[in-house]
C-alpha cells in the first residue's frame, strides 16, 4: 500500500517533463558543447535516482505540525515549479525560459524540485530523502546555471 500511496510525489514533478517529450525546447544552442563537471553529473544522477524511488519504499505522515509542514513547502515548490513550465511552454518553448528566473528565484525549475523533494523528506521522515535532495541540489542546480549563463 506505501508503494501506491506514495507514488504521487515523484509523479508530480516528472508530469511537465512528459510534455516534452511531445513539445521540446526549440533548438536555440547545442547543450551537448557545455561541459558540467563530473562531480555534478554523479551528484545530480545519484539524487534524481534517490528522490524518484525512495519515497515509493516509506510511509507518508501527512497529520501533525511537521506533516503540515513539509506539504507547504512541497506546494510552494509544486506551485513554483507549474509556473515555470506554463511560462516555458506559453513563451514559445524557448530554450532559455527553462532557466531564467523567476519571481526573484534563479534557475526556478532546478531549485523547485530541490525544496519539493526536501519538504518531501520531512513528510516521509528520512534522512536517506534529505541526502538524495542535497546530491540533487549539488548537481542539478550548478548545471542549471552554467546552462543559463550559456545560453545569456
Amino acid at each position: 500500500m506505501i508503494l501506491v500511496a506514495n507514488l504521487w510525489i515523484p509523479i508530480l514533478i516528472l508530469l511537465p517533463n512528459v510534455l516534452l517529450i511531445v513539445a521540446p525546447p526549440r533548438a536555440e544552442t547545442a547543450f551537448s558543447k557545455i561541459r558540467m563537471p563530473r562531480s555534478w553529473i554523479i551528484a545530480e544522477n545519484l539524487g534524481r535516482i534517490g528522490v524518484l524511488t525512495l519515497p515509493l519504499f516509506l510511509p507518508a505522515e501527512l497529520g501533525g505540525a511537521s506533516g503540515t509542514a513539509a506539504l507547504a513547502v512541497m506546494f510552494a515548490a509544486l506551485a513554483l515549479y507549474y509556473a515555470g513550465w506554463l511560462r516555458f511552454f506559453s513563451g514559445r518553448r524557448s530554450s532559455k525560459l527553462l532557466y531564467e528566473q523567476l519571481m526573484g528565484i534563479p534557475v526556478p525549475l532546478a531549485v523547485a524540485p530541490v525544496l519539493y523533494f526536501a519538504g518531501s523528506s520531512l513528510l516521509l521522515h528520512s534522512w536517506f530523502m534529505s541526502v538524495f535532495a542535497l546530491l540533487l541540489a549539488a548537481g542539478h542546480i550548478p548545471s542549471s546555471l552554467r546552462v543559463y549563463h550559456h545560453l545569456i
